[in-house]
């Protein structure tokens, strides 16, 4: 049991709490500085902040910011609909007629919506549903029958679209976050997954100035026009939603990477979304802020004073290791091996090679006297690569040619990993 206002066995004499207490929490994991000072910094452009951390029997979703725009469960059996979610609780939606909708609020000049969701299925239900939308002024939806989303912001006449199409092998019946961001400077709309960028486009110059209620778990009445590969208004969403949040700002790419960091496994659209590399060190930015590393410091491909395993932190994104651990368990193997074809005996090397970043060489180096080194084809022989299960590294198995004669002769094998 967790007592808040009284201790229960510290002292002889219960104590309780002559006061007021507020936003409690307990924490499986040790907060980083950052994290702490966010939680007691009030954002006035946090407009809605729905943890749905409630227990069975709420009828009400309370709303964590400053303004208090509690929501509303509508049509939602609240001896079931709150579940576990991906921090604390959730609210579980049917897909038939349930959501949840706030006190109307005014059309901020820019915009960040975000959440955690879960669908039910694997792909999105066939009405599809919506994660947040507010009417007529912008939508953040996935689009029933696959596995994509939407976001479309509306001027007072005409809606602006933006379209992620999902990668193969991403599944939406496990948590993730998902964010859409929309700048009314830079004219400019965003969609992000687990942190990362994956969608962009061109804006409007400002988006419909009107007051209504935030609606979530449903499209609230927008027409099929507005919502790609969908049918008409009324649509569902079929799963559960966790941390619901609205910004009056175009959040930052950090700000977003550090809200949805919260699990120990690499988000997919890290693995899926690699490619810029600012200090042109070989690591990729996202996987730098991941790991609290910045983008903007070029790190030595050898630099492995993070955690003195003697592994270099190119190495370590190569094998997709934290840098922080201990990594030695990731090292390359070397064993020798007999061919069940020619019943002779071979070095047989084997590594861990990413599957989702090809600017990445791996190479494996032959010698026998460890002063002069070889590779290609007269030297190696890839046999094969086996997914290891994480869905970003593979083991790849190496045959050093030629085979082992019996004449005592030195050989040696080692791993080359290099970038552009």
């Amino acid at each position: 049991k967790v007592y808040i206002g009284r201790d229960d066995y510290w002292t002889d004499n219960i104590r309780n709490f002559n006061g007021v207490l507020d936003d409690v929490g307990v924490y499986d994991r040790a907060l980083s500085p950052q994290q702490i000072q966010n939680l007691v910094s009030e954002d006035p452009t946090q407009m809605l902040y729905l943890r749905f951390d409630e227990s069975t029997g709420a009828a009400r979703a309370w709303d964590s910011s400053l303004y208090g725009a509690s929501g509303t469960l509508v049509n939602m059996a609240t001896s079931t609909a709150w579940v576990a979610g991906k921090l604390n609780g959730a609210l579980h939606f049917d897909g038939v007629d349930d959501y949840v909708q706030t006190p109307a609020m005014t059309t901020p000049a820019n915009l960040t919506l975000e959440c955690w969701a879960k669908c039910d299925l694997p792909v999105w239900g066939n009405n599809g549903g919506s994660f947040i939308t507010a009417s007529p002024a912008f939508l953040l939806t996935p689009i029933a029958g696959s596995r994509d989303l939407q976001f479309t912001v509306n001027t007072a006449t005409t809606p602006t679209t933006l379209v992620w199409t999902s990668p193969s092998g991403f599944e939406v019946n496990v948590w993730h976050h998902y964010a859409a961001v929309y700048s009314s400077s830079a004219q400019t709309m965003s969609i992000y997954v687990d942190g990362v960028q994956v969608a962009s486009s061109a804006g409007p110059a400002s988006l419909v100035q009107t007051t209504c209620p935030v609606t979530i778990g449903a499209d609230d009445g927008w027409t099929q026009a507005y919502v790609s590969g969908n049918s008409a208004s009324g649509r569902h969403f079929l799963g559960s939603l966790d941390e619901v949040e609205v910004y009056s700002r175009a959040l930052s790419w950090s700000e977003l990477l550090e809200t949805s960091h919260q699990t120990l496994t690499t988000p997919f659209a890290l693995n899926a979304n690699l490619s810029s590399d600012y200090m042109q060190d070989g690591l990729p930015d996202t996987w730098k802020l991941l790991y609290g590393l910045s983008p903007y410091v070029a790190y030595s491909g050898t630099d492995s004073s993070l955690s003195h395993d003697g592994m270099g932190l190119l190495m370590k994104y190569a094998f997709n290791q934290n840098p922080h651990a201990d990594s030695s368990a990731a090292l390359p193997m070397a064993s020798n091996e007999v061919n069940p074809t020619d019943h002779l005996t071979y070095l047989t090397f084997r590594y861990l090679r990413r599957t989702d970043y090809p600017h990445l060489t791996y190479t494996v180096q032959v010698s026998e006297d460890l002063q002069t080194w070889n590779s290609g084809s007269a030297h190696t022989v890839e046999l094969g690569a086996t997914p290891t299960g994480d869905g970003v590294t593979e083991v790849v198995t190496v045959r050093v040619l030629p085979a082992i004669d019996g004449s005592n002769k030195l050989r040696v094998a080692r791993l080359l990993v290099t970038s552009p």
